[in-house]
């Protein structure tokens, strides 16, 4: 049967009744009269039908050839049916479920070839200690072919309960910065260094950076963003190492891999510090300003095709 079968039509073929299962053989293989359920991995498979239990997500075919007829299996007996008793088709059943070897099934996060794929890949994350107390990967939402993205530090007890970046008082500044250089939460893409919250709302450690960190230039990399603005010390030490503290940073514009960057405050810094508020207007005008040059200066991003591979 080409594609993916959904996880009720998993289970062992000797647990389903004999006529309703010659129901399914006559529908869908129409050439033959043998049918084979697609091996698949059963991690995945049980993860996209709790999804699909909740009304979340509906698994479907995911191939476009035509069907291919299996070949007949080899009968256990061993002289031949007589043509007499052979009127009714013979339908053999497998006794067990084939299982894939899952040894070349590459779920690699730094293969993934989008950001949905990505996101799969780390959603069960185990790299760092930080596993052991989180409630939800927060990967990051927004707009994946994004002309700007915004990068905090990590997670708080709001966003690792919604499971969304910047949420609470800190994500509504964040929403007012955004409109201030003339766009939306949806036009642009914002994520965190670290996936998970640190417990406390604790800075991260470096070794919870390192573990995260490629996931985060995974992202950037899909998303081949014009500008990236971080937000906070923590932020802007990761992807510059060698760069001064925030306070001398701030409003600079510097380069990531040949993609400007502009340090600023994080929200919510501003939200203890109401003094700095000037200073972050002004880094939004200068962000606003060189966003727009870049925009109308450069050639529109290509849109690959999605691989829906994960």
């Amino acid at each position: 049967m080409p594609g993916r079968l959904s996880s009720s039509m998993t289970t062992d073929s000797s647990d389903q009744p004999l006529a309703a299962l010659e129901q399914v053989i006559r529908r869908c293989g129409k050439t033959t009269n043998w049918i084979r359920l697609e091996p698949i991995n059963q991690e995945i498979i049980d993860e996209l039908g709790s999804l699909e239990g909740k009304g979340l997500f509906e698994v479907k075919s995911t191939s476009s050839d035509p069907p291919k007829p299996f070949p007949e299996p080899a009968l256990k007996h061993k002289d031949p049916v007589p043509q007499a008793e052979n009127s009714k088709q013979q339908i053999a059943v497998p006794t067990q479920q084939e299982r894939r070897d899952t040894s070349q099934l590459d779920l690699n996060p730094l293969n993934a070839t989008n950001l949905d794929s990505l996101h799969f890949r780390i959603r069960n994350c185990e790299k760092c200690n930080l596993c052991q107390t989180r409630n939800t990967v927060v990967f990051g939402q927004g707009n994946q072919k994004a002309d700007i993205v915004f990068i905090g530090e990590g997670p708080g007890e709001d966003e690792d309960r919604s499971g969304v970046a910047f949420v609470g008082r800190a994500g509504k500044l964040l929403t007012q910065w955004i409109h201030s250089i003339g766009l939306n939460r949806e036009a642009v893409y914002i994520c965190n260094i670290v996936k998970c919250r640190p417990p406390g709302n604790r800075n991260p450690n470096g070794d919870e950076i390192g573990a995260c960190s490629p996931f985060l230039y995974k992202q950037l990399e899909l998303i081949q963003p014009k500008l990236i603005v971080t937000m906070g010390n923590v932020a802007t030490k990761t992807l510059l190492p060698s760069a001064m503290g925030i306070m001398r940073m701030r409003g600079k514009l510097v380069d990531f891999n040949g993609t400007p960057l502009i340090p600023t405050f994080h929200p919510s810094y501003l939200l203890r510090n109401q003094s700095a508020l000037g200073n972050v207007w002004n880094d939004m005008r200068q962000i606003r300003q060189l966003l727009h040059q870049r925009v109308l200066n450069s050639p529109s991003k290509s849109h690959p095709q999605e691989d829906d591979s994960l």
